[in-house]
């Protein structure tokens, strides 16, 4: 038999978008399991930023086995990672996206399997 568990407890954080500058300077998102649509407008976006050079829906982050994918959501700035524009692509520990004004940073940490 499973030993009882609280059920509101999450998992540890595995992967978080951080910001860097403007008005919403060092927040932090932690990831979950589900895509995150990030932008202006608070009726289209999960993570609304204060930067009027972003669409209203600018991109979406969805999950993909244990890592991540940010895709552009055909924003009229577009959305660029590590200095590349893109329109999907896989992200990595330390990836810079900007969008608009705004540069977001994704953080991953990689689950510790207890194995030397």
């Amino acid at each position: 038999m499973e030993p009882t568990r609280n059920l509101d407890t999450l998992p540890p954080a595995k992967a978080w978008i951080i910001v860097h500058g403007g008005p919403n300077d060092n927040a932090m998102l932690r990831l979950r399991r589900k895509d995150l649509t990030i932008g202006h407008d608070p009726n289209k976006a999960d993570l609304v930023l204060d930067d009027k050079s972003i669409s209203g829906e600018h991109l979406r982050i969805k999950p993909d086995g244990d890592h991540y994918i940010v895709a552009d959501l055909a924003s009229r700035n577009g959305t660029m990672v590590n200095g590349q524009t893109i329109r999907q692509v896989h992200l990595n520990d330390g990836d810079v996206i900007r969008i608009g004004h705004t540069v977001l940073v994704y953080k991953y940490i990689a689950a510790h399997t207890g194995r030397a």
